[in-house]
């Protein structure tokens, strides 16, 4: 899908089987203005949809799975050549696998999401120290390069990725986290939908609608468009503060934005975290999540309990500890994901793993050179049994979509 010819519809539908069941459903429906796939949970009967009288677009739709595959994206530690993949949450079966950048070996940042608008989780890849912050988006269903940019020209010292509709118009955006080396916790929202604009097509603004562009002439036809487009760039942190920062995607503040999650690197104390409204930078949280450490904190977030909103979980870099925060930073659970003596390598994501519609804490784990995989409930941290194990050389940076 591109934007070029598209309108985004956002209503609240039912879906009505033959047996007279109404359902209630929150959809986001992305398609050219006069026709718009619908993909919905498949209820067994034929639906039909009754929707609200300020949408007059017919809907076609699209039966799919009860529940949608979510995906792990999975990148290579350092000191082996550079290998993304996304993995199936709940099977392990590989559904992608990338060499992002040909013949590199240092550390890369992974995270999933959909950047395209087909309902499918694409694969984001960032570059680490000596990589030029490079980044790459690649289909989740195909394979293809939706994205391939440079995030902070005339620096080299690596960046962290993640995926959110920062911007509401439905796509999802990549978020990058400067690593080391830069000041203040530089962080940069880009739009990753690449495009070919045809003959005779406006450009739409995809949260309103309204025309960003006309090509005269049709002297812009042919050319791509919305490649790494920035968006928004600022500091999180002060900028004496160097020493870089890790970076999540997720609604906070149930605005339907996702905010911008930051934890500062090695050398801030206490493990500082920092959540932004994504829609107008505001700050909506500050807290402490490690008293007395100064080795860094990585981030994720997601809704973990089933309130509706989402958490931000956190891990000590370099150890095994979790915690999971409120969006006003009050902790909610904290836990060892592993033991604390015999591991290292440790990694954090979320993802729901056991299918029951609430994000589970997918955390990774190195012993013995055999890279391990745990996952845990994250309303009370129960474990959850997996059925399958990692491959010793995916190992690296973890995150989910």
């Amino acid at each position: 899908m591109t934007r070029s010819n598209q309108a985004l519809l956002k209503t609240r539908l039912g879906i009505e089987t033959l047996e007279d069941r109404l359902t209630p459903a929150d959809l986001s429906v992305v398609g050219p203005p006069d026709r718009v796939p619908v993909l919905l949970p498949s209820l067994g009967a034929p639906e039909t949809i009754q929707s609200a009288p300020e949408v007059d677009a017919p809907l076609t739709l699209v039966p799919g799975p009860l529940t949608p595959r979510t995906v792990i994206a999975v990148g290579s530690p350092a000191g082996s050549l550079a290998l993304a993949r996304l993995i199936d949450s709940r099977t392990g079966a590989e559904v992608l696998r990338v060499e992002p950048f040909a013949g590199f070996r240092g550390e890369i940042s992974v995270a999933a999401g959909d950047v395209n608008g087909d309902g499918i989780s694409d694969l984001v890849v960032g570059a680490g120290a000596g990589g030029d912050t490079h980044v790459r988006a690649f289909d989740g269903a195909t394979g293809a390069e939706l994205a391939n940019f440079l995030a902070y020209r005339g620096f080299n010292g690596g960046i962290a990725v993640a995926v959110g509709d920062v911007n509401g118009d439905g796509f999802g955006d990549i978020v990058t986290g400067a690593g080391a080396g830069a000041p203040g916790g530089h962080v940069k929202v880009f739009n990753v939908t690449a495009h070919m604009l045809p003959t005779g097509v406006s450009v739409y603004a995809g949260a309103d609608g309204t025309v960003i562009s006309y090509p005269p002439n049709n002297e812009l036809a042919g050319r791509t468009f919305l490649q790494g487009e920035e968006l928004a760039s600022f500091l999180t942190f002060d900028s004496t503060f160097r020493g870089g920062v890790s970076v999540v995607a997720g609604d906070v503040n149930r605005d339907g934005f996702a905010d911008i999650i930051t934890g500062a690197g090695a050398g801030a104390a206490n493990g500082h975290v920092k959540a932004l409204s994504g829609r107008t930078r505001e700050l909506l949280a500050s807290f402490q999540a490690y008293n007395g450490f100064t080795g860094g904190v990585r981030v994720s977030a997601a809704d973990v309990n089933g309130d509706g909103v989402s958490e931000v979980v956190t891990q000590a870099v370099g150890t095994s500890h979790v915690k999971v925060f409120s969006a006003d930073g009050s902790t909610r659970v904290s836990f060892q994901s592993y033991p604390s003596s015999g591991y290292s390598g440790f990694g954090l994501a979320t993802a729901d793993v056991n299918r029951d519609g609430i994000a589970d804490i997918v955390a990774t784990g190195l012993t013995s050179g055999a890279p391990q995989l745990r996952a845990f409930r994250g309303i009370d941290v129960t474990p959850i049994e997996l059925a399958y194990a990692l491959p010793w050389d995916i190992l690296g940076g973890i995150a989910v979509g």
